[in-house]
């Protein structure tokens, strides 16, 4: 895969943008962008925000970046760090997708963990990630696991190409309450960090069900990698659900693979101490690997700026 990239990113600007050219026509991009340039070549534009946008072409990339620069001033803005690390597995089946409304000024955010390790898995994650955000940022974030089960299910409709687990956050307007919207299936988490770090999500394993029931602790503990619920594989009726309301303080989506090697207090540390969230990303990713993490290591932190 190819890129080419214009309007160089800059921090000093709430709304930096940049139209990118991919040159890969693997299922993901042909499924993102079905009206390529030309065979192979799709088109984007995004921004330091999270907003996100595919484009038939060039002129229209930068058309709708111009817009989104344009939007209303009134609006939130966020600033969000992301980083990934493939461990000592061959591929990294975590991806992650961001979406941002230029009208009523929500913003989705959506972490989707493959189960696997191959090609098909890893696409399968980066399809289920971008629908889901897509989904959200227009409803709760429920709405982004049931994006991403009709995109699985559109891709492949008589044998799925993979599964995931996932959790979609979903920052609520002002006028709606404001706070974070959490969905989750599976052991993909969601931190809030306000004074503490705050676990807004349970996972959905069979060790935790195991604790739940104050079963023995060395008996749920060879059972923490055994997920119950999955994109495909489980209904909306047994989705993770959870709400904050007022202010939007630092989120952290987190896949299984770095918060089962990097405790909470160690996570909580760095936030305190890295402000910015690309920098806070990328060294709990490094930590995790580093205290002897060996699965796909995934973090996304999420400020509001204004």
């Amino acid at each position: 895969m190819t890129q080419s990239n214009h309007r160089p990113d800059n921090e000093g600007l709430l709304h930096n943008t940049r139209t990118v050219s991919v040159d890969d026509d693997d299922a993901y991009w042909r499924w993102l962008v079905p009206q390529s340039v030309s065979a192979g070549l799709h088109v984007f534009a995004s921004c330091v925000c999270g907003w996100f946008a595919p484009a038939a072409s060039r002129a229209q990339a930068r058309a709708t970046a111009k817009a989104h620069r344009d939007r209303p001033p009134t609006l939130p803005v966020f600033r969000i760090g992301t980083a990934s690390l493939t461990g000592l597995h061959r591929w990294n089946t975590d991806a992650v997708a961001t979406a941002v409304d230029d009208t009523t000024g929500r913003a989705a955010f959506a972490l989707a963990d493959g189960l696997g390790d191959n090609r098909d898995i890893a696409m399968t994650a980066r399809i289920a990630a971008r629908a889901a955000a897509d989904a959200a940022v227009g409803g709760p974030a429920v709405a982004g696991l049931h994006g991403a089960k009709v995109a699985l299910s559109d891709i492949a409709p008589w044998e799925p190409i993979g599964d995931v687990v996932m959790v979609v956050a979903v920052a609520m307007a002002d006028i709606d309450g404001g706070g974070w919207d959490i969905a989750w299936f599976g052991d993909s988490r969601a931190y809030l960090r306000d004074g503490g770090l705050r676990q807004l999500t349970t996972d959905h394993t069979l060790g935790q069900i195991v604790r739940d029931a104050n079963g023995p602790a060395d008996v749920a503990a060879r059972h923490d990698e055994t997920v119950c619920t999955t994109v495909v594989g489980s209904g909306l009726s047994v989705a993770g659900m959870t709400r904050t309301w007022g202010e939007h303080p630092r989120l952290l989506l987190i896949s299984d693979g770095l918060h089962r090697a990097l405790p909470a207090a160690a996570i909580s540390t760095a936030a305190d101490r890295y402000q910015h969230p690309s920098e806070l990303a990328a060294r709990i990713t490094d930590f995790a690997q580093l205290n002897g993490g060996t699965d796909n290591a995934t973090a996304v932190v999420v400020d509001r700026i204004v």
